[in-house]
């Protein structure tokens, strides 16, 4: 995943909506979201090759969801998408499985972690080990620790802001699509240094990535609504695009 944008009770009926883009190989095999067969608490897309996720959420309510941040290291022992496995199968609450996982940030490369519970929102990076409880608003992360603003998140923060102000709150799913299909290319001037040449930064800049071998495969907006109502929208690259799309109340 490498970009997840989120209205945090930003507006009066969503505690929390996300819009969010996986970004990976074409060559990569994936499942899309399903409820998973040996753990059907679970609704998730599923990595084929290491077998975790980039984003899920459980008949309970409960939300992680993870992007890589972008810099050159070494290989580490464990896939970043067990991140998301861990949270949403844990039977802590996720505070605490999300301490567990700081201090156990060094086998993973570099992660953004977002999970949420209860209407309790958390975010955890590798690079400042620092558990944080984040506040309402708009939030929008990708593969640098939030604190860091790229092109992309500006605009992405600005069009979900400018959806949630022109749209009802039934009618987001479409504009907060089209969010994530935004293209538009920002100065090269102000891409950031990430290591990788200034040919891959382009490349990778707009919100929505294409190219031959690597882009934007999969696109999920996510509704929690006040009354327990989750609604899931997938949308995911496979000889054009394809929608899946599940609405289920929560449950204790």
């Amino acid at each position: 995943m490498c970009l997840i944008a989120v209205s945090y009770f930003a507006t009066p009926n969503y505690p929390l909506i996300v819009a969010a883009n996986r970004d990976e190989a074409y060559e990569r095999p994936a499942q899309p979201a399903h409820f998973w067969g040996e753990n059907k608490n679970i609704l998730a897309g599923r990595d084929q090759k290491a077998g975790g996720s980039w984003l899920g959420v459980t008949k309970q309510g409960k939300l992680a969801a993870v992007t890589n941040i972008r810099k050159t290291e070494q290989q580490k022992k464990r896939s970043r998408g067990q991140l998301v496995t861990d949270v949403l199968t844990a039977t802590s609450k996720v505070e605490t499985t999300c301490a567990t996982i700081k201090e156990e940030s060094d086998y993973y490369n570099g992660f953004n972690l977002l999970a949420y519970e209860r209407e309790e929102f958390l975010y955890l990076s590798s690079e400042t080990r620092k558990l944080e409880k984040l506040q309402p608003g708009l939030h929008v992360i990708s593969n640098a620790e939030r604190s860091i603003s790229w092109p992309k998140t500006k605009r992405a923060t600005e069009r979900f802001q400018e959806a949630i102000d022109t749209y009802p709150e039934d009618e987001l799913a479409a504009p907060l699509f089209n969010l994530l299909s935004d293209r538009k290319q920002p100065k090269t001037s102000h891409l950031p240094d990430t290591g990788v040449g200034i040919e891959t930064e382009k490349l990778l800049a707009p919100i929505f990535i294409k190219s031959d071998s690597y882009g934007t495969r999969c696109q999920t907006v996510l509704f929690f609504h006040k009354s327990g109502k989750i609604s899931f929208y997938e949308k995911r690259i496979e000889e054009g695009w394809q929608l899946n799309a599940f609405e289920f109340f929560t449950k204790n």
